[in-house]
């Protein structure tokens, strides 16, 4: 019983972990969408500035590009991050749930002993007041 309670409190604790994990990476996608917005904004100005200064043109397309394509692959990471949390978390709801359902199980089992248990008491204290009147009856008839 101590053991499951282990594995319960222990199921929690990676269930938390693993919502703070989560709760962390949206937190980080979410900063990750405004710095990308912010660098939405800094790269239009950097095109504006690309058609006053035509001779760095090509250079700071090449640059936005590339950093477009690393915010992207940002994002991609953290999504997958993200789905690897939900996974766990999953996982760990499964764990707990099954534990539960164990408990449950043993707890039934532990009821249908305990009735089998005075049922069978029940039936031999009957039993044995069948005896007694039978031995009181011929003890009657032998004194007759």
């Amino acid at each position: 019983m101590q053991e499951i309670k282990k594995k319960i409190k222990l199921a929690q604790l990676n269930k938390e972990r693993s919502k703070q994990i989560y709760e962390n990476q949206t937190r980080r996608l979410n900063n990750l969408i405004k710095d990308a917005e912010e660098d939405e904004d800094i790269l239009k100005n950097l095109e504006e500035e690309k058609i006053r200064e035509s001779k760095q043109e090509n250079k700071k397309r090449l640059m936005a590009l590339h950093s477009k394509y690393i915010i992207q692959q940002q994002m991609k990471d953290r999504s997958k991050q993200r789905e690897e949390s939900k996974y766990e978390y999953m996982r760990d709801k499964s764990l707990v749930d099954n534990i539960v359902k164990q408990i449950a199980e043993e707890d039934l089992d532990a009821l249908r002993r305990d009735k089998e248990k005075k049922e069978l008491a029940k039936q031999y204290m009957e039993e044995s007041y069948k005896e007694k009147e039978e031995r009181r009856l011929k003890q009657k008839e032998m004194e007759k």
